[in-house]
């Protein structure tokens, strides 16, 4: 897990979600290149790839991104809600996925007010580097229309 703070203004807090390698990388690899290139986006700046850890991620902050691949159809990044999330098929190979990690942080009070998962669509040749470069512009333009930048 990575964390970087970039000031004190109420800018959304966007959290990259996935395994280190292979397709399930991708949300971590869009955060990253999203603070590289475009930092005034977000507030604070996390990398999990624990979904557990999501509550105490979020616990403090009033709006939260979630950058997570999903398997689909591979037609572009959706916004979900916390609740559209559970009808996803999940990846987590572990049982305890982002929309568990959601369901937990609404039963212990950490759910932040305004919280929303960008689904991204894992590549079908399995390159996460690549498909990271091709979401960037859509998942950038998704985050202005959220926050009006």
């Amino acid at each position: 897990m990575i964390f970087v703070k970039n000031g004190a203004e109420p800018r959304p807090c966007i959290i990259g979600v996935g395994s280190a390698r292979g397709p399930d990388s991708l949300g971590l690899l869009l955060c990253e290149r999203l603070r590289e290139e475009n930092p005034e986006i977000g507030g604070d700046w996390h990398l999990c790839t624990v979904p557990a850890q999501l509550p105490a991620l979020m616990a403090d902050h009033a709006a939260v991104v979630l950058l997570d691949a999903l398997a689909g159809d591979g037609t572009g990044p959706r916004l979900l809600t916390p609740e559209a999330l559970a009808d996803e098929p999940s990846l987590s190979t572990h049982g305890f996925g982002v929309g568990e990690a959601l369901a937990l942080a609404r039963a212990l009070g950490q759910l932040p007010e305004v919280c929303h998962v960008i689904g991204l669509p894992i590549a079908p040749d399995g390159d996460p580097e690549a498909r990271a470069r091709t979401l960037l512009p859509q998942v950038r333009d998704l985050l202005g229309g959220l926050f009006g930048r």
